[in-house]
């Protein structure tokens, strides 16, 4: 995964499809594969606003996501979506609802792999 910041600090990451497939994951899992307690504290926003993120990183929205050439896409966030996608990272990580051993089956991306991309988008967020 690459990552830039645009003049608009809008971040642009560049990524497989199976990284953006294992984001939306993320974002799906929050938001319907199990109970997070405190979702506005631990993810940012509210439930439909993570979900009208969800379905906003599909492949077939223009808008936000767009082919890079080959395996890879280009997808827009404002610094307030990669918060909420890092929130939702830093939940299926550490909240419980997904374990170790079906994090891979449920997410499509091992932990380590999730902590990487999740750090990208952290230190473009911070600087």
């Amino acid at each position: 995964m690459e990552v830039a910041i645009s003049q608009g600090r809008i971040l642009e990451l560049t990524v497989t499809s199976d990284e953006l497939s294992a984001i939306r994951q993320c974002l799906n899992e929050v938001c319907n594969g199990y109970e997070v307690k405190d979702f506005v504290l631990k993810i940012g926003v509210d439930e439909k606003t993570a979900l009208r993120l969800l379905d906003a990183t599909s492949r077939h929205n223009p808008a936000k996501v767009a082919p890079a050439g080959g395996d890879k896409f280009r997808v827009s966030f404002t610094p307030e979506e990669a918060r909420i996608v890092v929130n939702a990272m830093t939940e299926t990580l550490t909240g419980g609802g997904v374990g170790a051993y079906e994090y891979f089956a449920r997410i499509g991306a091992e932990t380590a792999e999730i902590e990487v991309m999740r750090s990208s988008i952290q230190s473009a967020l911070a600087t």
